[in-house]
């Protein structure tokens, strides 16, 4: 009926497909976003808890340094498309994306432009990622793997325009994870803090790195460590916060399952010359009673969307850390998860991260201390 003061122009005409909030000034995505994570722990816990800190992001648009499209074709011509949500087989075509970089965009439109003139339509999607020193990474995302030294060729006008990229297929399908290198490396660098990440083609990474040195400061900040605590680090990806923690504790112990992950976390634990950083392959589920008989001071829990499971929560309240440090971007499966541990461990901090401005995703980092 009235336009709200909140309301302003969104700057991607798909902006309904994946960043639902740009139509919403971004002090008022803030004040929703908090809003939201209060009204939720207040219903899910009757005790006081500590005031939920807010930390915007620094920037709002072009924050994202991985963007991952399907390729589509209609009548002879390509375009990158987004998913439709809720669905497998629907799409809407991308022309411009306002929260990755103007480069990546060129990148992009650069990519989309040979793929149109050589008719290259065995790719069926792409992912695309920079880091913060402006170096790209394209994967390619195909069904046969044999086909990649055409596309090496296809190419080179891409290679020779952005000399700081690199690029990789990847059969992906059906989780086969064949790769072959088109030039460069397979890999793309991140430092954060003393830390230097490789991050590989299919590695999980956050997607907005100043949010994310951030976070790590405020996990030094706020659980200081004083160089004999023994912590472990579940769904620990690449090594992102256990090596970030390893130099100024006793022994690390990290656990992943994913083995786009693994290869990645043992390559950055020997090129950090880190020592004192134990991984544990396979599944949390399988190895938390092995963790636990560590005498684990400090968990540091990052979990997908699922949360941790009740099996992994009780387990831990039969041998709890002193201290949980659990980082969630679902407020749903975290506060599912708290209900369990709240009878063992005081809320010491509730801090939300906004990793994903323009979006309603919402990242916590919650801070638990043993009774």
């Amino acid at each position: 009926i009235e336009t709200s003061p909140h309301r302003i122009t969104p700057q991607c005409d798909h902006y309904k497909i994946c960043s639902l909030y740009q139509y919403i000034d971004y002090p008022f995505q803030l004040e929703l976003k908090k809003t939201q994570l209060e009204n939720m722990f207040s219903h899910a816990f009757k005790f006081p808890l500590p005031e939920i800190t807010v930390k915007p992001s620094p920037a709002i648009l072009e924050y994202r340094n991985k963007i991952r499209l399907a390729i589509r074709w209609y009548k002879n011509t390509p375009s990158f498309c987004y998913h439709i949500p809720n669905t497998q087989d629907k799409f809407t075509s991308i022309q411009n994306c306002h929260l990755v970089s103007k480069q990546m965009n060129g990148f992009l439109k650069n990519l989309l432009n040979i793929i149109s003139d050589k008719k290259i339509n065995f790719i069926h999607q792409i992912t695309l990622r920079e880091n913060f020193q402006k170096k790209i990474l394209l994967i390619l995302h195909i069904k046969n793997i044999k086909k990649s030294p055409q596309l090496k060729n296809h190419l080179s006008h891409i290679k020779d325009k952005y000399t700081n990229s690199s690029a990789t297929c990847v059969c992906d399908e059906y989780n086969q994870h064949n790769e072959a290198m088109l030039w460069g490396k397979n890999y793309i660098s991140e430092k954060i803090g003393s830390i230097n990440y490789d991050i590989g083609p299919l590695s999980f990474f956050q997607i907005n790195t100043p949010m994310l040195h951030e976070i790590i400061t405020d996990i030094k900040d706020l659980v200081p460590l004083k160089g004999s605590e023994i912590i472990a680090d579940l769904y620990c990806g690449i090594g992102t916060f256990g090596l970030n923690l390893a130099n100024k504790s006793k022994i690390v112990y990290g656990v992943e399952s994913e083995a786009s992950n693994l290869s990645f976390l043992t390559k950055n634990i020997l090129s950090n010359k880190i020592d004192n950083f134990t991984v544990y392959a396979g599944l949390s589920e399988k190895w938390i009673d092995k963790i636990l008989s560590h005498n684990i001071d400090i968990l540091i829990v990052d979990p997908p969307r699922k949360g941790l499971n009740s099996l992994i929560c009780k387990k831990i309240i039969k041998r709890p850390p002193q201290t949980i440090i659990y980082i969630s971007c679902n407020p749903a499966t975290l506060i599912r998860d708290l209900n369990i541990l709240s009878n063992y461990y005081v809320f010491k901090n509730i801090t939300f991260y906004d990793f994903f401005p323009n979006t309603p995703h919402i990242e916590t980092m919650v801070i638990l201390e043993k009774k």
